[in-house]
């Protein structure tokens, strides 16, 4: 790693149930390892966050489309997920949902200063910038790997490498618990998982296990991570230039 290679682990919690979320905490406290996790709804968890700031930041995961449970509008969603993490200053937006207006109205008006729904999937030199409209000042903090985006690749990187992941810029990097614990190397795995239309709060140990792909998969590459960067990472707001960070 050199020292323009700066490493974060990113997550979108995606309504899963406590236990996928605590046994994935449980490594990274035991590894030292940081962690930004957005959040989709109030749960139990929030206290394990909450309690560990060393090494937990909490950021907010909108879903803004049609059916969303988390409001009937922009506002509400914003709002309800600010009242259950009023701490937040970071986004992920579900399904990486954007537009001017909803970027100056989460800046303006519920304290979001870092937003990290662009992706630029294994991009080297990427750095933070500043998104100013007018009143609203946004920075933009792009995210290089998904583990949901990298299913579909002919040649999904599931193994940490030294030549493929240590080039210059932020190397920031998304998983969803669920797809940790299927280990999700094809989304066929998740889809398979879906098909029993069961609830989040359904998908029990017993059920996923049932359904755990064997192979390489996210979940080889989360441990590689750790492993690489025990104790270690940053939190998205530490990825900002010190110059500027005192404007947060």
């Amino acid at each position: 790693m050199t020292e323009n290679t700066k490493f974060a682990i990113t997550f979108d919690t995606d309504w899963a149930p406590d236990w996928m979320m605590n046994e994935i905490a449980s490594i990274l406290i035991s590894n030292e390892v940081k962690s930004t996790w957005f959040v989709t709804h109030n749960s139990p968890f929030l206290t394990v966050i909450r309690e560990n700031p060393n090494l937990f930041e909490i950021g907010i995961h909108p879903n803004c489309f049609p059916g969303s449970t988390q409001g009937g509008s922009e506002d509400e969603i914003l709002a309800n997920l600010k009242e259950s993490a009023p701490e937040a200053i970071s986004m992920r937006t579900h399904g990486l949902y954007q537009s001017t207006n909803f970027l100056v109205k989460a800046a303006l008006e519920y304290g979001i200063k870092i937003d990290a729904s662009l992706f630029l999937p294994r991009m080297d030199y990427i750095t933070p910038h500043l998104f100013a409209w007018r009143e609203a000042k946004l920075y933009r903090v792009p995210f290089f790997w998904s583990d949901d985006l990298e299913c579909f690749q002919e040649d999904p990187l599931f193994r940490f490498s030294l030549s493929k992941f240590t080039g210059a810029g932020l190397k920031i990097f998304n998983f969803h618990p669920i797809h940790i614990m299927l280990n999700t190397a094809r989304f066929k795995t998740y889809e398979k998982l879906k098909s029993l239309n069961l609830a989040p709060n359904q998908y029990t140990k017993d059920v996923i296990d049932k359904h755990r792909w064997s192979g390489d998969g996210p979940q080889g590459l989360f441990m590689d991570l750790i492993e690489y960067l025990g104790p270690g990472g940053f939190f998205l707001y530490e990825l900002i230039d010190d110059r500027v960070k005192k404007k947060l």
